[in-house]
């Protein structure tokens, strides 16, 4: 018995802890062109993910892992997206290979880049922890974002 009220009491702390970070998640989703219901849709699967999994991040701790599942699972449904040609058809030659070079908004920008763009401009997420959510160091982090300012300053 004590151990399901331990766990409901975890439970209950990791969904109250989870959301004041809505609002970040939101902002992530929507500069990621996702609407408002899909937005919501993509926070309540990674809240769902928070309650039932344990925190696997080392050094930003939870919130860096609330927002590594957020961009996650952004990434994987453009992915699907993208597959299916049901939305985001300009992003096709991209996964193609053709070449770009310049971009007009955020939204035409490589998805890698865009992902690193919003974490850093627009949530203000530092580089080692933009790192830590991608899984890759602090340097990569800031070539993608100064390609990302490249491609956006030659417009």
């Amino acid at each position: 018995m004590a151990v399901s009220v331990n766990k409901i009491a975890l439970t209950h702390n990791r969904s109250n802890s989870f959301e004041k970070y809505e609002p970040l998640l939101y902002k992530i989703a929507t500069n990621l062109d996702f609407s408002d219901n899909e937005s919501y849709e993509l926070i309540y699967q990674a809240k769902l993910h928070v309650i039932n999994h344990s925190c696997h991040s080392d050094l930003y701790g939870f919130r860096a892992w609330c927002l590594k599942i957020m961009v996650n699972k952004c990434i994987f449904r453009i992915s699907q997206n993208i597959v299916n040609r049901h939305r985001f058809p300009e992003l096709r030659p991209r996964v193609l290979g053709y070449p770009r070079t310049s971009a007009t908004n955020i939204h035409d920008l490589y998805l890698s880049l865009r992902v690193v763009y919003v974490l850093k401009k627009i949530i203000g997420v530092d580089d080692i922890e933009i790192a830590e959510i991608l899984n890759t160091t602090p340097i990569e982090v800031k070539k993608k974002f100064e390609r990302a300012i490249s491609f956006l300053n030659n417009r």
